[in-house]
């Protein structure tokens, strides 16, 4: 038995004095008790005294068998009476009592309550001779053997593991023969914990496992009789059934019993559930108790080594962990976007506060507050997105691993199997890690156009740039349609290598059909990208867009349709879309805020008609002329003047309900999460209460071109070259 069971049992046994201890040689029927509280009152009103002993005397007797609780406070009161009624050496009871084997029974427990701390072994020689004094008055009692039993069994748990053989059998010799004259003067008489532990001191731990566990349902109250079961119950080996099903009863009885518990992490161990085990341990430990201290040093680290995860249940743990915590990461990004999307300030110019001198742009604190809300969610997007990389390569390897060995598994191994798992698995690893250093690859289109072939134009530029308090755009270049737009150029992940330049892109297409006020409107709302760094946070934004569609491009092109199934794939898919949702309502936030620089600029109206025409006449553009292009080159002929041939067709085949319808269209067009622009009757109502600024440069945009039917006729030389590669936009 360890040292800290043996103690326990000496702070518990008391109790078992109390269910196997002492009665009289005439021994009153056995009678329910009355509650705690009404002997607790009873106590009050007739307290302890000799006159009053031969009433409690017989109430003990009546009560003796009761395992409710209700008599704890009588049999301390009784103890500690005998313990105030000694010889002056205090060997022995004194008068009137010296005949009275309750008396003596008693003072067997009292001596071990008073002498245990002091001197375990001289209480359990002086409690053991006060038992058999109990016995000389009242041999025939069975109570009264019941408590030299006790006693007897006691002693011998109590004796050390290299105690005198002589004294253990002594002892065990004369506990047998007081249990059997127990038995004899009182079939009733349950015997099963004493014979259990005997069986126990003796090592036969099947047999102490059986009776112990009768002892539990004897003595439900009693800790150390649960102690002693469970002690059999993981030392019997000859069991091979599951012993949780009986240890985990006893545990919850005692639910603040450490050494029960970590005898419980025992029964889990033997049933082979070591990280259950280890977490008992750690409870029982985390109780105060020493599980070393209750079932050795030994199983204690046999157990936490056996808990300890192998390198699969790793990988599956990690796995698991990765994918919640991305599935929460995608979860906040969504809603983080439709949230901020919904915050979106579409802020008149009566409710801005303080303006900025940012070209006549004001802007409110609201949007301030959300910029910094959209970037701190956007830059933690970026980060966590390509730390999620090289986990989901290592997990593409991973699997492609296990994948190979389960085909190495097969009776007969398909070499032409091994070799397509392989050439899938790594190839989608590949256009993972691959996919961090993909680029944009953007290549300008449309003819560079410098200031010594357009000044007029780059003056317009440069009066835009100033009044936008933006730097001058680097590069320009016309183009054949419709687009009108700006970026930041560089080389690399993030632009970040190389000059990162400034780039405008100009639709002659869309400037034919403005005035020079209406272009400068719509130039200040580009530049306003510029002075608002838009262009800046979208090259990172736009790269991871980039390398999501390159890896996702890769997987397809690697396993085709297996990516049905493939969890990695649709791990990046729902990335993209929960990143989309946050980076397109920033975008969103973004061209709010440059349509009221520019209004600010050039005033309401006018930026109102840039706004729509860019809607309405470019796509009529390019919806007529890209596939009249095409048409002809089939045929092996080509338009001369591409902007010659769509006036002739204004009037004629596109006519004023053609722009009227698309128009219509622009004002039914529903919002969307995933789109980058607000709606045309989103940006207008946003504008609607500024001030207007009456036009200053009526004129055609065209104007600011010197040649027009040459440059007309260079785009289209352009675009037909383009198309005819297949390249045209």
């Amino acid at each position: 038995m360890t040292e800290q069971v043996r103690i326990g049992v000496g702070a518990v046994m008391i109790a078992l004095f109390g269910w196997f201890a002492v009665a009289a040689a005439v021994e009153p029927p056995p009678a329910a008790p009355p509650s705690k509280e009404a002997i607790a009152l009873l106590l009050a009103e007739e307290p302890l005294s000799l006159d009053t002993w031969p009433v409690w005397r017989e109430r003990y007797l009546r009560w003796y068998f009761d395992r409710s609780g209700a008599t704890d406070e009588m049999d301390e009161a009784l103890r500690s009476f005998i313990g105030e009624r000694l010889s002056p050496a205090g060997d022995a009871v004194a008068p009137p009592l010296d005949d009275d084997p309750v008396a003596w029974s008693l003072f067997s427990r009292f001596l071990f309550d008073t002498l245990a701390d002091r001197d375990r072994a001289e209480a359990i020689r002086r409690a053991e001779a006060a038992a058999k004094r109990a016995v000389e008055l009242a041999p025939d009692s069975a109570p009264v053997q019941s408590t030299l039993a006790s006693q007897l069994v006691f002693n011998l748990l109590m004796m050390p593991d290299d105690g005198d053989p002589a004294v253990r059998q002594r002892l065990r010799t004369d506990a047998e023969a007081a249990i059997a004259a127990t038995i004899r003067l009182s079939p009733d008489y349950r015997s099963a914990t004493l014979e259990g532990l005997l069986a126990f001191e003796h090592r036969d731990f099947g047999r102490a496992r059986k009776l112990l566990q009768q002892g539990t349902e004897d003595h439900p109250r009693n800790q150390t009789v649960a102690i002693f079961y469970l002690q059999a119950l993981v030392a019997d080996r000859a069991d091979r059934g599951a012993l949780e099903p009986s240890s985990a009863p006893v545990v919850m009885r005692f639910p603040e019993n450490g050494a029960l518990l970590a005898l419980h992490g025992v029964a889990l161990a033997r049933d082979g559930r070591f990280p259950a085990a280890a977490e008992a341990i750690g409870r029982a430990r985390a109780m105060g108790i020493a599980p070393e201290d209750v079932i050795g040093d030994e199983t204690v680290r046999a157990i936490e080594r056996l808990a300890e995860p192998s390198w699969p249940e790793r990988l599956l743990w990690g796995a698991g962990i990765f994918v919640a915590f991305y599935a929460l990461i995608m979860a906040a990004m969504a809603l983080g976007g439709v949230v901020l999307s919904a915050l979106t300030p579409r802020v008149p110019a009566a409710d801005v506060t303080g303006e900025t001198v940012r070209g006549g742009s004001a802007i409110s604190g609201h949007e301030s507050w959300l910029a910094r809300l959209y970037m701190l969610a956007l830059i933690g997007g970026i980060v966590l997105f390509y730390l999620s990389v090289p986990f989901v390569a290592a997990g593409l390897v991973a699997a492609t691993g296990a994948a190979l060995l389960l085909v190495l598994q097969l009776p007969r191994i398909p070499v032409k199997l091994l070799v397509l798992v392989a050439v899938v698995g790594l190839g989608m690893a590949w256009a993972v890690i691959r996919s961090i250093f993909a680029s944009h690859g953007r290549s300008p289109f449309g003819l560079p156009t410098t200031d010594a072939e357009a000044p007029r134009l780059f003056a317009a530029l440069g009066d835009v740039a100033a009044r936008t308090m933006s730097r001058p755009i680097d590069d320009v270049y016309l183009t054949p349609g419709a687009d009108i737009g700006v970026y930041q150029d560089g080389r690399g992940p993030f632009g970040m290598f190389g000059v990162k330049r400034r780039v405008l892109s100009l639709g002659l297409a869309t400037i034919e059909s403005l005035t020079i006020d209406e272009f400068k409107s719509i130039l200040a709302h580009e530049y306003a990208h510029f002075s608002h760094r838009d262009t800046f946070y979208s090259r990172f934004i736009q790269q991871v867009a980039i390398s999501i569609s390159t890896a996702l491009g890769g997987m397809g092109a690697a396993g085709g349709g297996f990516n049905f199934v493939n969890p990695f794939y649709w791990f990046f898919w729902l990335y993209y879309h929960a990143y989309s949702l946050l980076s397109c309502g920033f975008s969103r936030s973004r061209e709010f805020l440059a349509d009221r620089m520019a209004v600010g600029l050039y005033g309401r109206s006018t930026f109102e008609s840039a706004l729509t025409k860019v809607a309405v006449e470019g796509p009529l553009f390019q919806a007529t002329i890209y596939p009249a292009v095409a048409s002809l080159l089939m045929e092996g002929k080509a338009l001369e003047n591409i902007y010659e041939a769509f006036r002739k067709l204004d009037g004629e085949q596109i006519t004023t309900a053609d722009r009227e319808q698309l128009r219509q269209s622009l004002q039914e067009r529903k919002s969307s999460w995933f789109a980058t622009h607000p709606t045309i009757p989103e940006r207008l109502r946003a504008i609607e209460l500024f001030p207007d600024i009456p036009p200053v440069e009526p004129q055609s945009a065209l104007d600011l071109f010197d040649d027009v039917p040459e440059l007309e006729k260079s785009l289209t030389d352009y675009l037909t070259g383009h198309a005819a590669h297949g390249t045209a936009e």
